[in-house]
């Protein structure tokens, strides 16, 4: 096993010695953060802009494989490659925390470029080679930035592609999230993530390791109540045209950083705080677009 790691840990330095440079650092970080953001806004994008179910099966299955990335990593535990290994730089120090196996930019890119093609099937043979070049670019980012061995961003790129696509499929199947009685399946599953959370949060080992999975499943409950909630309530307006859906998105975007970014600046992060900021920007994420559309569509009407 020792044997396995130096060898992955002489690909990562063979990398970095290749095309890790000063410059060359700063672009394959660019790169891994604008994939992952881009891989992001394009579901958001979807939920709003296009078409409101497929962008709600998009954000399930995204949601899906990050709690089983996260379950992984906390039953793994690999050190980062840095951590491990001598001669390996860490060139992506706000991410590059906690263990290593497998990679979650790489499992975000992967799941959300695979649900994009498992629903839109007849275009697949033509955007194959984007999907490669994707998530290959993605991959080596990660390893360059001496964040990931090779394994570990393939095993993300399995992750993301095996369990985007088949949640993708189960929820399209079975329309266990998305039915009159969704709100069932979205509250079964946000408590069994608040449950974890409040174990993790007394110090229960397995469930401290893996908080990070159970904020994700109460995300996934709270979207689907959310949806379900501004369905009931508000009512779906994403018939507004494009120009104010792209306000929304934009909208949504700037102000959820600035959430971010405040949760940043004053609270410590704790498995308590975290999941509280988790339960309120998936409740803003479904009810947060309606709100602000039925606003635009009622100053429309005074007009």
């Amino acid at each position: 096993m020792n044997e396995f790691f130096e060898l992955s840990a002489q690909v990562v330095r063979f990398l970095q010695n290749l095309i890790g440079g000063p410059l060359w650092m700063g672009f394959w970080l660019f790169m891994s953060y604008a994939l992952l953001g881009a891989a992001m806004l394009s579901i958001l994008f979807f939920y709003v802009c296009v078409d409101r179910r497929s962008g709600y099966y998009f954000i399930i299955s995204f949601l899906f494989a990050a709690a089983f990335e996260s379950l992984l990593k906390g039953l793994v535990r690999e050190p980062r490659p840095f951590v491990g290994h001598g001669g390996i730089a860490n060139g992506d120090s706000l991410t590059a925390i906690g263990y290593s196996f497998p990679s979650g930019h790489c499992v975000s890119v992967a799941c959300s470029v695979s649900v994009f093609f498992g629903y839109y099937r007849s275009i697949l043979s033509y955007y194959m080679t984007f999907f490669w070049i994707v998530n290959s670019l993605m991959m080596i980012s990660r390893m360059v930035l001496g964040c990931h061995y090779p394994h570990d961003c393939l095993a993300g790129f399995a992750v993301g592609v095996a369990v985007g696509y088949f949640v993708l499929q189960l929820i399209r199947s079975y329309q266990v999230f998305f039915n009159r009685h969704c709100y069932l399946a979205g509250g079964l599953t946000a408590a069994i993530g608040a449950v974890g959370a409040i174990m993790g949060l007394f110090g229960v080992e397995f469930f401290a390791l893996n908080a990070n999975a159970f904020h994700v499943l109460t995300a996934i409950g709270c979207v689907t109540i959310g949806d379900h909630l501004e369905r009931k309530l508000i009512g779906c307006v994403c018939h507004a045209r494009n120009l104010k859906k792209l306000i929304r998105l934009l909208f949504f975007v700037v102000t959820s950083g600035l959430i971010c970014a405040g949760y940043l600046m004053y609270f410590k992060r704790t498995i308590f705080t975290m999941h509280v900021l988790v339960v309120i920007m998936s409740f803003y994420c479904t009810l947060g677009f309606s709100w602000l559309g039925s606003v635009m569509m009622l100053f429309e009407k005074q007009n």
